[in-house]
């Protein structure tokens, strides 16, 4: 059974609204079936509407169109029930299509409601860094003849951005003003209650605890000297006005960063001066690998660094390895994985393996680790040629902190997508998704539960 009523609004600017009830349409009801709407009134930037709705509905959906007579309903919002009937609020934002408003409610739902009680909340993964919860599973993982130590639970692996969010209040990094602290109580007439000026500095930002953020600054002008081309700023945000708690130098530009519990691991894009024992000195382009231990925010500490030469690297992050991906010195068109231990809570690290690809990793959502498997996915001309292939493959990769030598192998590959060329890729448990071209857009699906025996589980055709 599905029941309607209809509410017409005055269009244009809402500096009024009329309320006309128009007749119902009922496919097998009483018009004392049917739900109504009650009242329809602005509040802030939202428009809010009351609906009664009678007992043995299941789900009740707002619709609204631009105008009555012409074009098709568009559902703006649904709650459902339990049957019992009552009262309804939808609040939606207010928009020039809500000009013919109408209620349509269903005494039973197209699917077992088992469907609807799973979890509607999924961490994605934006366009340009990604998030690196939703790239890895950084789940505690059963170690087998680990030590205790390395049962501890696994630390939350963070990813910056520009605004980040607790309780009231939204603290924005401007990257032409600084940061802005602004008080969002009330959404309607935020205020901005404090700033700290930092112009045409703006990078990255963690929220490290309700007092603290962390601000990553590039220096285009050379304030901090030569040295220092970049900051991580420790900004106390208790008071009425952000001030800087603490300061930390960075060599050279941001290119990517982690917050990995209280550690922060920064990777900068920058030169090193490289001599040959002779007069002549050359300046070689690479990755500079920082850490900060800031588990005391008013005094952080620098920890260690790690070089790796080469430009654009990837740099990708779990709770138990940091993965920096560089070109391969001998063949451009192969990657070398470097696998640094970062299980140290205090942001000390080191390499415990490299991992070789058969082609070039070009972003880190092509890269995942989970129960000791390292997965990696690569692309290449095929013998030198114009063709291209893309690989999948498979590596033993033990938990740093496991006991005994188990080493890094290589469990298997599968070839995928021929004279074509890699795009996106996700992963998701035992399946990975893998997108190429040429001039079809195939979405293939790799089974990896097996990681000694990769397969393709299906195809599809775009």
């Amino acid at each position: 059974m599905k029941t309607k009523s209809f509410l017409s609004c005055w269009p244009g600017p809402w500096l009024s609204v009329l309320v006309l009830f128009l007749s119902s349409h009922f496919v097998s009801a009483s018009p004392e079936d049917s739900p109504a709407i009650t009242s329809v009134r602005l509040e802030g930037t939202n428009v809010v509407v009351t609906a009664q709705v009678p007992p043995g509905i299941q789900r009740v959906t707002l619709e609204c169109r631009g105008r009555l007579g012409a074009g098709s309903w568009e559902p703006r919002a649904l709650t459902r029930l339990n049957g019992s009937g009552g009262e309804v609020t939808f609040r939606v934002p207010r928009a020039p299509t809500l000009e013919v408003l109408r209620v349509r409610a269903d005494n039973q739902e197209p699917l077992p409601a088992a469907f609807y009680t799973g979890t509607n909340l999924f961490a994605g993964q934006p366009v340009s860094s990604g998030n690196l919860s939703a790239v890895f599973d950084v789940g505690p993982t059963a170690l087998p003849g680990a030590d205790p130590k390395a049962g501890a639970p696994s630390r939350d692996v963070v990813e910056s951005d520009i605004w980040k969010t607790s309780g009231d209040t939204l603290y924005f990094f401007n990257q032409y003003r600084g940061l802005q602290v602004i008080d969002i109580s009330a959404p309607d007439s935020a205020a901005v209650k404090g700033v700290l000026p930092i112009p045409a500095a703006g990078e990255q930002m963690y929220l490290l605890d309700a007092k603290h953020v962390v601000l990553l600054a590039r220096d285009g002008c050379g304030w901090w000297g030569g040295d220092s081309e970049s900051r991580v700023l420790i900004v106390n945000v208790s008071g009425s006005a952000p001030k800087v708690a603490a300061s930390l130098p960075v060599k050279g530009f941001v290119q990517e960063s982690r917050l990995v519990g209280t550690a922060l691991y920064v990777a900068s894009q920058t030169y090193q001066v490289k001599t040959n024992g002779t007069n002549s000195v050359t300046w070689e382009a690479g990755s500079l690998v920082s850490s900060f231990d800031l588990s005391n925010p008013e005094a952080p500490v620098a920890k260690d660094t790690i070089w790796y030469s080469g430009y654009d690297n990837v740099i990708a992050a779990t709770d138990v390895f940091l993965f920096v991906v560089v070109p391969s010195p001998s063949d451009y068109w192969r990657s070398i994985v470097h696998c640094l231990d970062i299980t140290a809570p205090d942001g000390a690290m080191s390499e415990v393996a490299s991992i070789s690809t058969a082609g070039r990793v070009n972003d880190k959502f092509k890269m995942n680790w989970a129960n000791f498997v390292f997965t990696a996915i690569s692309e290449a001309p095929v013998n030198g040629n114009t063709a291209w292939a893309t690989k999948l493959e498979t590596f033993h990769l033990p938990d740093p902190r496991a006991v005994g030598p188990e080493g890094v192998f290589k469990l298997g590959q599968v070839t995928l997508g021929n004279g074509e060329r890699l795009y996106a890729t996700r992963f998701d448990g035992g399946l990975v998704y893998v997108v190429t071209f040429r001039r079809i857009d195939p979405l293939w699906v790799v089974d990896i539960s097996d990681a000694s025996h990769p397969k393709i589980a299906g195809e599809v055709q775009v």
